[in-house]
């Protein structure tokens, strides 16, 4: 079993926020911290510490489980072939 980058648990977070209906200004405004941070999480372009994917999680009204799913949706998207 592999450890999902950075980018992957964006993308767990991108799916997670969106299917709960939520903008990224309502989540990082939620979870106390900047919206163009969690822009640059869910990019993968930036970490994340435990707190505040713990934060994060809380906001959009998620759990570790869900967040797995979203990790296993994730990582097949991304795999999957390109349509365009």
């Amino acid at each position: 079993m592999t450890t999902p980058a950075h980018g992957d648990i964006g993308a767990a977070l991108r799916i997670l926020r969106t299917r709960a209906g939520l903008t990224q200004d309502e989540v990082s405004a939620r979870a106390g911290i900047d919206a163009p941070y969690l822009s640059r999480v869910e990019g993968g372009w930036r970490d994340i510490r435990w707190s505040t994917l713990q934060r994060l999680l809380s906001a959009i009204g998620a759990d570790l489980h869900q967040l797995s799913d979203a990790l296993a949706d994730a990582q097949r998207q991304a795999q999957a072939p390109n349509d365009g």
